[in-house]
């Protein structure tokens, strides 16, 4: 289901709109079709035929209503299709309207989650217990919503895509009245899939299921990932159990890199040839092997654009100064680690932090292509993405500080063996 703003009632209440179901899917299919005749019957009225106006607006207006279908099934098709929305409520003490650290974090977490979709709107609800009056209770709604709001502005959501509205003690939802003691903040996203309009042909996988192991142990191995594209990675988690699902309609071809601190990565990538009569659910398992640190090594003279993950000239000496370390040592595995400059000064929302993930993320990839198309077996190499999480000096204070935080750190690993 999707919200929707009334926009003929009071205040900020909501329409619920239900999902595009099978009924709708068939006027959908049955307004298009007549579309179609409708625009049909117009060309041949105004090729072929001597019409006169009044004529031909009579004959109009019977086909208006096959008109007004059609666009109904478009624009609901779409609109049910490519929304969707999340909700998350924040808990506060009683008569209390700030938000704490656990509630910042929970809500900076949401919008990281939904770091590859266009947030369009973001509702938030103010609710009370009933201890109070009625009109201090909706004060107190009213001042919780408003600092939530403002800490929404602070993490970078636009003002006009924040809707507030205050229920005060109207809406509990359970007899412990710290559960009514909140802020409900739903969230309608926009779905950008990477590949649009993919078609699952009849037979092939509609979902694939990704299980992370212990390569020695073979147990469940909870870890992060990224989904590699190059306009936007998306980063993500496992659940709990180790497992992720993808929907083919919204992906297409993967290409997804799984990692964990103290285990090399490993690279999965599904194209459409992988996925053909295999059922609803295609189930890939994916084995991270275990490894230990022999040595830190920092290579800080590797420059890239500002803003990009295209190398500078003068960083060819220390790329290649890395190539022949691994040639050298052909038993030899490194963890490429990309780190950036970004001082704890400065006040990093959201999308800033999504930002600052992807493009060291994108460097560290960078290094690994290179060494790579140089001749370096893949298996041995492991790159990452560190942002600013890491910085050498927090707060840089002259240019030589700020170029050390953004530096490639590689790391060389042995295996460990299997007990």
């Amino acid at each position: 289901m999707i919200l929707s703003p009334d926009l003929y009632g009071r205040g900020l209440s909501f329409i619920v709109i239900p999902q595009f179901n099978a009924f709708q899917q068939a006027l959908s299919a049955v307004s298009r079709i007549l579309g179609i005749k409708f625009a049909l019957f117009t060309v041949v009225v105004l090729a072929y035929r001597n019409i006169r106006p009044s004529e031909y607006v009579r004959r109009l207006y019977r086909v208006l209503p096959v008109f007004i279908l059609l666009v109904f099934g478009l624009v609901h098709s779409t609109y049910a299709q490519s929304f969707e929305q999340k909700t998350v409520s924040i808990y506060f003490p009683s008569n209390g309207d700030q938000l704490n650290a656990e509630a910042k974090s929970q809500i900076r977490k949401t919008f990281l989650d939904l770091n590859e979709y266009l947030v369009k709107q973001v509702y938030v609800e103010g609710h009370t217990d009933s201890d109070a009056s009625m009109a201090y209770n909706v004060s107190l709604a009213t001042r919780r919503a408003d600092n939530t709001k403002d800490f929404l502005l602070s993490q970078g959501i636009k003002s006009d895509r924040i809707f507030l509205e205050s229920f005060g003690e109207m809406k509990p939802i359970s007899g412990n009245k710290a559960q009514n003691r909140r802020v409900q903040i739903t969230i309608v996203y926009e779905i950008k899939a990477f590949d649009e309009n993919i078609l699952v042909k009849q037979g092939d996988a509609r979902i694939i299921q990704v299980s992370t192991f212990h390569a020695n142990t073979r147990k469940p191995l909870p870890c992060s990932y990224v989904v590699e594209k190059r306009k936007r990675n998306r980063f993500a988690n496992t659940n709990a159990k180790a497992v992720c699902y993808f929907d083919r309609s919204k992906y297409g071809d993967l290409d997804i890199t799984f990692s964990k601190h103290g285990f090399l990565n490993e690279s999965v990538s599904i194209h459409e040839k992988d996925v053909r009569n295999t059922g609803d659910t295609l189930q890939v398992k994916v084995y991270l092997k275990p490894v230990e640190v022999v040595q830190k090594l920092r290579f800080d003279h590797i420059y890239f654009y500002t803003d990009t993950d295209n190398f500078k000239p003068e960083s060819k000496p220390e790329l290649e100064k890395m190539l022949t370390m691994l040639k050298e040592f052909p038993s030899l595995y490194v963890e490429i680690q990309g780190h950036m400059n970004f001082s704890e000064t400065r006040q990093a929302n959201v999308f800033q932090r999504i930002y600052n993930h992807d493009l060291s993320h994108k460097r560290a990839r960078a290094v690994y292509d290179f060494l790579v198309s140089r001749g370096i077996d893949k298996k041995r190499l492991t790159y990452k993405g560190l942002s600013n999480f890491r910085m050498i000096f927090p707060n840089p204070k002259t240019a030589e500080e700020a170029d050390q935080n953004k530096r490639v750190e590689v790391w060389t690993l042995q295996l460990v063996a299997e007990n």
